[in-house]
Formats: C-alpha cells, structure tokens, sequence
C-alpha cells in the first residue's frame, strides 16, 4: 500500500510545485470586449513564485507588458496594468523581482493571455451602376453587421473612408456616399469605420465596379445632306471626355478648314463645320473621344452628303420589255419624279419601274426630277424603245383565272390561238404580275424556262380591285381580279 501512496503524493507535489513557480495574468473582465473599452490586467501567482525560487522579502520592480511578437506596450511598477483595447491579441509579460531596494534583481516571463475583442464589420457595399464614359457621381452605400458576434458603434463615434480606385472622389465622409468615378477606369470599392477612441479599424468587402467602353455616336439629328459651303455637324458625347478627334476621310477636297485641306482635327468642342468643295459629293466623317488618363473610345463613322448633284437615269430590262429605272446619284432625304413620254410614272424614291407594257417600236421618253435639301436637280432625259420582236406564234388570249373573285390560291393559264390552225391551247407562262389601281406592283413571279399553268396565292393582299398581268415571252395580256 505504502509503494503506491508514495508516487502519488510525490506526483501531486510536483503538480503544486510547477503550478506555484508559474506566474499568470488575469484578466478583470474576462471573455470578448468591446473595441476601445478598458481592460485591467493583474499578475497571478506572484508571491507562490517568490516565495518557491526567492528569498524572503523580494517583490516585483517592474513588469514589462507585451504582444506575443514581444512588442512592448507597457511598463508598470506593480503587478496590475490597464490597456485600452483595439485588437485580438496575446497579452504576456517580462517580470523584474528584486530585493527591497531592487539592487539585486531576478527576470521571469508569464504565461500568456488571448485577449479576443467583439469585432464590427460591415456588409459589402451596394452602389447603383454607374455610366459608362461619365464622370457623373454614382450613389454607394454600407451598413454594420447587427447581430450577437458583432460590435455596432453609436453614431457620431467613429469616421468613414471610402477606398476608390485613383482619381476618384467622394462625399460625405459617411456610411452612404455619392461616388464621383473619372471618365472610364474600373476597379474596387470598399468602406474603412475608424473608431475615435482608439486606433480601431474595420474595412468592408470590396465591391468590383466594371464600365464598359465609353460609347460615342454621331448625332442622329445631323443633316444626311449638307447645302451651301459649310455645316456643322456634331457628336453625342458620352460625358468625361477631354477632347475629340474627327477624321474626314473618301473626299479629300472637304475640309475643317476654309481654305485648306485640313481633315484631322483635335478639339474639346462636341460640334465643328466642315467646308465643301464645289459641286456635290460624299465623305466619311470619324470621331474618337479621348479621356484625361490616356483611355479612347472606340471610333464612330458615318458618310454624308453635300451639294445638289447631277442626276442620270440607268434603265435595266427585267423580262420582255418591263423596264427598271434608277438614277446614279444618291440624294439623301430627296422626293423624286419620274415621267415616261410626259406622264408621272413613279415618284417618291430614286428608282422605279414601268407599271403599263410600253408600246413596240415607239421610242419612249424617261425623264427624272429630284427635290430635296439643297433644291431640284437638273432635268436628265433618256430614250428607250422596245422591241417587241416575235412573230409567227400563237396569239395569247386573256389570262384564265379562277377563281374570280379570289380568296387565297388561284389557278392561272394563258390560251393562245394558233395563228395557222386557229387551235387553242395553253401558252407558256414566262412573267406574272398583280398590280393595284394606282399601278404599282404588288407582286411579282418570274418562271425561268416557262410553265403552262400556276396557282397564285392571294394571302397577304387587301380586299380590292387588281390587273393581273400574264407574260408569254412576246407580249402582255391582262385580266381584272377581284381579292375578297
């Protein structure tokens, strides 16, 4: 019995031993603390450690208090210190003891404290998206986290800055800002809470702003035609920009300058002139924005327009002696008239076509008038005569239709009567066409290598009054429909 008591109390001894020669720290309010509130910490196990390693009547001299990185914070005369916290760390301490007049002295190190702070933070900041090229200030906003594990500050004790990419700005200095960005740079906000008591900060997650490219348009409400000498002409800007460069390019007579063959120009102005040369033409005009950090937008182009131009006429056969007409000019924004032998036969557009067959043989006179910004053009006039060559074949009769009236598909065949036999049989079908009452062509099929019969439908055309027109490869026949 005696064998086992004895390793006992000597184990129990040594316990008390290591326990009494180890100095502590205590702290007065122990568990998480507030940033910025005042911890009082005391020195535990002193006079055991004394009274176990030193003679009698030694005493602490000094206490030097320190982080774990034996940075010092402190030195006191007595086991006790008061600290204002302002982060988790570890609390140690290097003790001096020393005789009653600390003449002869003796060093220690206790063992350590974590101190643990009741943190703030913040949530991540919500921001309205802000504009692409534009130095508009943008609305961002944080909160703190208001929960058991967090710490929240009262009002009015603490400071806020906000965390911008350069050449940014903000204000106020407050939870809720308005950001003011430069023209295009991207990159991350956050939000840093400095608390005024003490050297406590807490920053945000950071919010990643992105902007696309800057967008630069020239002005829908420029003029597609300029008249005179000069115009103005001019760019929807995307604000943020320094300057702007235009670039005249595809007629190197038109100019930024009167008199000169400038046709680069860099200027902070959103409008400039830009000078004719005599007669009419077209040009292409370029504009780049460019920014204060070096950035450029990406380049807009549009062509224009500019004086009164001299107007031809190209006529093109279709298919037998349906002929296309079209001018060579283009004259933005113009009415044109179109006559065939005196008659207006189109109007409106810079091409048309001729409604009624022309007659064989007779020489027809095509004439076409444009009015538009700059005034009316002059009068072109050319001649076109139809062949009409053929013979010996059989003579087409009026299209068959049916049904008539129509409503959807109807069946369509040419009879033709030989001029020998006087047989009647069916014509190949080479041209269909469906003309409404004032002579415009609603529909239009062409058949390569002819057809005796096909069906048309009629879906998609109002309710009205039609000519079909039927084309056998010598000569038109017609035929009044009606589409219910």
């Amino acid at each position: 019995m005696k064998k086992r008591v004895v390793p006992t109390l000597i184990f129990i001894l040594s316990a008390l031993l290591s326990n009494a020669q180890t100095i502590g720290i205590q702290q007065d309010n122990p568990g998480n603390v507030k940033p910025c509130s005042s911890q009082t910490f005391e020195l535990t196990n002193v006079s055991a450690y004394i009274q176990a390693n030193l003679p009698a009547g030694w005493k602490v001299c000094s206490v030097l208090w320190e982080d774990a990185g034996y940075h010092p914070i402190q030195t006191t005369t007595d086991p006790k210190v008061t600290l204002t916290i302002s982060k988790n760390f570890t609390l140690m301490a290097y003790v001096t003891l020393g005789d009653a007049n600390c003449s002869q002295q003796t060093h220690v190190s206790s063992s350590t404290l974590d101190v643990k702070l009741i943190d703030a933070a913040l949530t991540t900041p919500g921001a309205s998206s802000p504009a692409s090229g534009c130095t508009q200030p943008f609305s961002a906003s944080v909160s703190f986290i208001n929960d058991a594990n967090h710490f929240v500050p009262d009002a009015g004790s603490y400071s806020v800055t906000w965390n911008t990419p350069s050449g940014w700005s903000y204000s106020p200095a407050a939870l809720s800002t308005n950001i003011t960005p430069d023209a295009n740079s991207t990159g991350n906000i956050s939000a840093t809470v400095t608390l005024n008591a003490c050297p406590y900060q807490v920053t945000s997650p950071a919010l990643s702003i992105t902007r696309s490219a800057p967008t630069l348009a020239l002005s829908s409400s420029n003029p597609l035609t300029g008249c005179g000498t000069s115009r103005m002409y001019s760019v929807d800007a995307p604000c943020g920009a320094s300057s702007y460069t235009y670039t005249i390019s595809g007629n190197e007579a038109a100019s930024f300058a009167s008199g000169s063959v400038t046709q680069t120009l860099t200027t902070a102005s959103i409008s400039i002139p830009i000078y004719y040369p005599s007669g009419s033409g077209n040009f292409w005009l370029s504009a780049v924005a460019n920014y204060p950090n070096g950035a450029s937008s990406s380049s807009v182009s549009n062509m224009y327009w500019y004086g009164l131009p001299t107007l031809s006429i190209v006529t093109n056969k279709i298919v037998g002696d349906v002929i296309s007409l079209s001018t060579n000019v283009v004259y933005k924004g113009a009415t044109f008239t179109w006559k065939v032998d005196n008659v207006v036969q189109g109007g409106g557009v810079d091409q048309t076509t001729f409604i009624d067959e022309p007659q064989c043989g007779i020489r027809h006179t095509i004439s076409v008038v444009a009015t538009g910004a700059c005034g009316t053009t002059n009068t072109p006039t050319t001649f076109f005569t139809p062949s009409c060559t053929g013979g010996g074949g059989p003579l087409a009769i009026d299209p068959h239709v049916s049904p008539n009236p129509a409503q959807g598909v109807m069946k369509i065949y040419l009879p033709a009567q030989d001029a020998v036999t006087g047989e009647t049989k069916k014509s190949p079908i080479r041209a269909i066409r469906i003309v409404d009452k004032i002579g415009r062509i609603v529909r239009k099929y062409e058949y390569g290598t002819g057809v005796t019969e096909c069906n048309i439908n009629t879906e998609g055309l109002s309710k009205d009054i039609y000519i079909i027109q039927v084309f056998d490869g010598r000569q038109w026949s017609h035929r009044e429909i009606i589409v219910q």
